[in-house]
């Protein structure tokens, strides 16, 4: 990362908010293994939020943020110094990102692929994709949004404001993953959002790589064995137009032999 890129953001004292009368669960500050599972069952539970950790400095929050893998959405609490778990991560979120963090260093050789947060302009918090892309400019020009439980308007919505904050954004890849209780249970799809020269929000067409399709339709051609079909991305000012696989995210899923799906059979 160059000098002058954007740096993974640490929390501002005057924007951290607060949160009286939240449940305080005893999990140390940083947490260990035991930690995360407690922390997730308040996940599973759906009882958040939650806060944990005792005195806990900003500076020691802002050190463990950059450093953390949990995939849980957290904040700091600056009243009562200690972190507010507001929403947990799907398994299934967290190995997806890591594949397409996989796929992309082996796509872009020539440039950095990153996890984290980043600061943005103004002030603006929760701008954090899930995988950025790092050239040899100024900026990130290509990143990536994981969704599970969300439509396709929101995931837009969202590309939308990551496209106008985040410095040096191009495109961000959108991948939702359907985790229902509906027949469309393990579809997946994805799809890249780029903004045109007066602004506007462009989307590529949607490309399926889940065990079902649209209505829950078996996608029985990907189980017999054919290449399941890849993400072509565009080209923009400074990323290469470039066809991106997409069996990777599948097969990382189903090796956690459905661990990762709450809802039915895994892909």
């Amino acid at each position: 990362m160059s000098a002058d890129s954007p740096q993974p953001s640490r929390v501002n004292p005057a924007s951290a908010p607060n949160s009286p009368g939240i449940e305080r669960v005893e999990v140390a500050f940083p947490h260990d293994e035991e930690g995360v599972s407690t922390l997730i069952g308040y996940c599973d539970k759906g009882e958040l939020p939650v806060k944990f950790g005792r005195d806990v400095s900003l500076e020691q929050y802002n050190d463990w943020l950059l450093n953390s893998e949990t995939g849980l959405r957290v904040s700091y609490d600056v009243e009562d110094r200690c972190v507010l778990l507001r929403e947990g991560c799907y398994d299934s979120h967290g190995t997806t990102r890591l594949a397409l963090y996989d796929a992309l260093k082996v796509a872009f050789p020539a440039f950095q692929v990153c996890l984290g947060q980043i600061q943005t302009a103004a002030g603006a918090q929760n701008i954090t994709p899930d995988v950025k892309v790092i050239g040899n400019m100024p900026g990130f020009p290509l990143l990536v949004e994981v969704g599970q439980s969300q439509d396709e308007n929101a995931l837009n919505t969202r590309a939308n404001l990551i496209l106008s904050h985040v410095p040096g954004a191009e495109c961000v890849i959108l991948i939702k993953i359907f985790d229902t209780t509906t027949a469309e249970n393990g579809r997946m799809m994805a799809w890249c959002a780029t903004h045109n020269a007066i602004g506007n929000l462009v989307t590529t067409g949607i490309v399926e790589f889940g065990r079902v399709g649209p209505g829950g339709a078996a996608r029985n051609a990907w189980v017999t064995g054919t290449p399941p079909p890849v993400l072509a991305i565009p080209s923009t000012a400074n990323i290469p137009a470039t066809n991106l696989p997409l069996d990777g995210i599948l097969m990382t899923l189903r090796r956690f032999n459905g661990r990762c799906w709450r809802h039915g059979n895994p892909p």
